[in-house]
């Protein structure tokens, strides 16, 4: 193995070619040995975790309630379309189900954007021994913080976007990692560069980056050196990083969807 490998992150498990935030997703990507399979997490009114990125259920189900004035019984009902017409929909799953299922067999990336909810993760996550398994990423420093202090052995990373008013900079939320103890920022992709890398490296903090499904973006990241790549095509970032690791020409003309398939 490298010195250096970037670690290959399921967006949404699988999404790109599975339902979202499914377990047939979690499970392809287990399958395909990506390092962590990043899920989303949705509170419903009666207090079940759910995997669901958006606050409705219209996108992926076609269902337009909300999820928090949803029962888990009737969350649960709901079937997650697929991204085409080969596979069939899934049901919307339980958190507990998806940590059962991953089992440590790769980390699970925890992303959220209901603070409320933090305690009920954090006691799920230590519930079922998942911990040393366990990557958090909080916008909200102070979060981010927390989670880690609370889940001892678990990473916590700042996420970081262009739209977020907190830092003027990815450089700006390393600082604040330095500070709070943080793993590093996950941060959206194209706001990285060289620099960043280097100057989190320097401070032994890691660079994540989101949502990168380009090949040529992801040829150029792989050479910078970031620790983790976010992608709804884990298959065909795993091909480019392994050629990259052999020193050969970086892939950039892989057709990311054959790739998968390949």
């Amino acid at each position: 193995m490298a010195e250096h490998q970037t670690a290959i992150v399921s967006h949404r498990a699988h999404c790109g070619t599975h339902p979202e935030n499914t377990l047939l997703g979690i499970q392809a990507a287990l399958d395909d040995g990506v390092e962590a399979i990043e899920i989303d997490v949705r509170r419903t009114i009666d207090g079940g975790l759910v995997l669901m990125h958006d606050t409705t259920f219209t996108r992926t189900t076609g269902d337009r309630r909300v999820v928090s004035e949803t029962s888990t019984a009737e969350a649960t009902a709901l079937q997650v379309l697929p991204p085409d017409s080969t596979q069939q929909p899934q049901p919307v799953p339980l958190l507990e189900d998806a940590l059962r299922l991953i089992d440590g067999k790769a980390a699970i990336v925890i992303d959220f954007e209901d603070a409320p909810i933090a305690d009920d993760l954090i006691a799920l996550v230590k519930q079922m021994g998942a911990a040393s398994w366990t990557w958090w990423t909080s916008h909200d420093p102070h979060l981010a913080e927390r989670l880690a202090a609370e889940t001892p052995g678990s990473k916590s990373y700042l996420g970081w976007a262009a739209s977020d008013r907190r830092f003027a900079s990815p450089i700006d939320a390393l600082d604040v990692c330095v500070r709070r103890g943080l793993a590093g920022i996950n941060a959206q992709h194209t706001y990285v560069d060289e620099t960043v890398v280097r100057y989190a490296h320097r401070e032994s903090l890691e660079v994540g980056v989101w949502t990168v499904n380009d090949p040529k973006r992801m040829g150029a990241l792989l050479r910078m050196g970031v620790d983790a790549i976010t992608t709804d095509f884990p298959r065909a970032t795993q091909l480019m990083r392994d050629r990259a690791a052999s020193a050969t020409e970086a892939a950039h003309h892989v057709d990311l969807r054959f790739s998968h398939g390949a």
